[in-house]
């Protein structure tokens, strides 16, 4: 909780930093706006790296199968 209230304060100072006139009000709405972004984000690569996990898992379980069917038919004309 500690890091997350030294994040909000800098990111705080930031903004007050660029936009002198803002009251604390509207910093507030900005930095909300901001995490929701980031946030977003963030839910965005997360779903495309499931989805090219699924895709290696898909391909790797292929592999797999193609391994042991070639296995297999080795050992039958064994």
């Amino acid at each position: 909780m500690e890091e997350v209230e030294r994040v909000a304060h800098e990111k705080y100072k930031i903004i007050k930093e660029q936009m002198k006139n803002a009251d604390n009000e509207t910093i507030a709405i900005l930095m909300a706006i901001n995490s929701l972004s980031t946030q977003l984000e963030r839910e965005i690569q997360v779903e495309d790296m499931e989805k090219e996990l699924a895709t290696l898992r898909a391909k790797q379980l292929e592999q797999l199968k193609v391994k042991a069917t070639a296995t297999n038919d080795d050992e039958d004309d064994a």
